[in-house]
Parts: structure tokens; C-alpha cells; sequence
């Protein structure tokens, strides 16, 4: 299984995987990926936006009992549902 500490190393192997791979896909955003404030916060957001655009669905798995700490559950769903957003302007 692959694992990324942020959202920034996801970016780059997704930027690996040729356009036309994912054409059709369900989003499942876990909220206990992002350990930190610093994961929420990536630095390129173009490759998430990409894939908040494309999906047909996204689900968002809050996991509260998972988050680590000194960040809660609504702290990191109040920033993927801004991301959503922006995405999707």
C-alpha cells in the first residue's frame, strides 16, 4: 500500500499517472490522512482541485477518534470543504 505524508507527495506520483487513467471515480477523502495543519495546507492545490473536479462523487470520512492531535475533525473538514469550493468555481 502507498502512503503519503501530505498532500504535496500525493500531488507528485498523481501527476505520474496519465489524465485519461481516471476518468471516472469516487473521491473518499479520509480526514485522519492529514496529521497536522501543515497537511491540510498544501502547496500545490492545482492536482487536488484537479481531482475534486473530476470525481463523479466524493465522500469525506470525519474519523474524529483518528485525528491527531492539536487539530480536530471540523478544523479539517471546514478546509476540504473550502477546497471543494474552489474547486468547483
Amino acid at each position: 500500500m502507498l502512503q503519503y505524508s501530505n498532500i504535496d507527495d500525493l500531488s507528485i506520483c498523481l501527476n505520474e499517472i496519465p489524465i485519461d487513467y481516471h476518468s471516472s471515480y469516487i473521491l473518499d477523502i479520509d480526514l485522519d490522512f492529514f496529521r497536522t495543519a501543515k497537511y491540510i495546507n498544501p502547496n500545490k492545490k492545482e492536482v487536488f482541485y484537479h481531482l475534486i473536479r473530476q470525481a463523479k462523487i466524493i465522500t469525506i470520512a470525519t474519523e474524529p477518534d483518528y485525528i491527531g492531535k492539536g487539530i480536530t475533525a471540523d478544523y479539517l473538514l471546514s478546509k476540504i470543504l473550502y477546497y471543494i469550493e474552489e474547486a468547483m468555481k
